[in-house]
């Protein structure tokens, strides 16, 4: 860890002296973004083809100083733009491809980055890739769990509580991380991720695909991913407004909530209206975290009654009576 820091450290202070006059970089409104690193993985942004590879030029220089090389076959290039100028922007990379150190870099339409995928598509299609691609070891997840339960429940009393406990503190950190970022998130991207929350559901309880999902949500105490992906937004949210004011985070979501740009602080401001929360400025962590959470419970309460009416083979008063009690 300490080696990882000194490392991130070192890389920062170097970027920043080779690429502080630089005039291929592009800005948000009047925020100039210079190449944004995390420990060893660097990312940056271009507007066009000339100013990205004097970009990778400044990139080599940095690298020679610290002694270091690129990992040039995980290199990669990807084009932010589904609209008409994509076509253009492609048709210069075949004339004049980018390089680094030499070798040609790839132009990719989907690129591993941070845990998350990002797509040329944009961000509805980056989020929707993501899910996909999670999608296989979490179901693989879930059928482990099926038999960690099933000899559990043979010994121990209590073999479902221990199925949902590794859900809640495994399965769902995975397949939500990063999920504060999630903007523009698609509805198919959501039914997924809430079918395979049912799928997990179902075979911890051995129950058919009949059975009412209302009943199946309420018996479990399960909460829609949705409103999952919610409470972690507006989580974030707080804790975004309470930052320095010199951090790049903040800095950004302050021109995002002066200027209306679109992004988080645009949709937690939507959820704000539709959870009946009030501004977190004011508020604690802790305050803020046990509002979010009353909010998002009493709202994913009556999702679940909405679909309970819906069933017809289940009387819904009853379930109304034993959740108001």
């Amino acid at each position: 860890m300490e080696g990882a820091i000194v490392s991130a450290a070192s890389l920062d202070f170097t970027v920043n002296k080779f690429f502080s006059s630089s005039k291929d970089e592009l800005s948000y409104a009047n925020l100039r973004l210079q190449p944004l690193l995390f420990q060893d993985d660097i990312c940056r942004l271009a507007t066009n083809v000339r100013d990205a590879q004097a970009g990778n030029m400044k990139l080599e220089s940095v690298a020679e100083t610290k002694l270091l090389d690129f990992n040039v076959q995980k290199s990669s290039t990807i084009v932010l733009d589904p609209k008409a100028g994509y076509k253009t922007i492609m048709n210069q990379l075949v004339e004049t491809p980018l390089f680094l150190c030499n070798k040609p870099v790839n132009v990719v339409q989907l690129e591993k980055y941070l845990g998350d995928y990002i797509s040329t598509e944009g961000l509805a299609h980056s989020i929707q890739a993501t899910i996909e691609k999670r999608k296989p070891k979490a179901l693989q997840s879930i059928f482990e769990i099926k038999s960690v339960v099933e000899d559990c429940r043979s010994n121990v009393v209590g073999g479902l509580i221990a199925g949902l406990d590794i859900w809640e503190l495994a399965i769902i950190p995975f397949i939500l991380n990063n999920s504060e970022t999630w903007t523009e998130i698609g509805k198919q991207s959501i039914e997924i991720l809430d079918n395979l929350q049912l799928t997990f559901l179902r075979s911890l309880l051995r129950t058919p695909k009949t059975c009412p999902i209302g009943s199946i949500l309420l018996d479990t105490g399960s909460i829609l991913i949705f409103h999952r992906i919610s409470q972690r937004k507006l989580m974030f949210y707080h804790h975004l407004i309470n930052l320095p004011n010199h951090s790049l985070a903040y800095q950004i979501a302050k021109i995002q909530e002066n200027l209306g740009y679109p992004g988080l602080i645009r949709e937690c401001t939507g959820l704000l209206k539709q959870y009946s929360l009030e501004s977190p400025h004011k508020l604690s962590k802790y305050q803020w975290k046990n509002g979010v959470k009353s909010a998002i419970l009493r709202k994913n309460k009556d999702n679940i009654l909405k679909r309970l009416e819906k069933s017809k083979k289940i009387d819904s008063l009853k379930f109304k009576i034993k959740l108001l009690e």
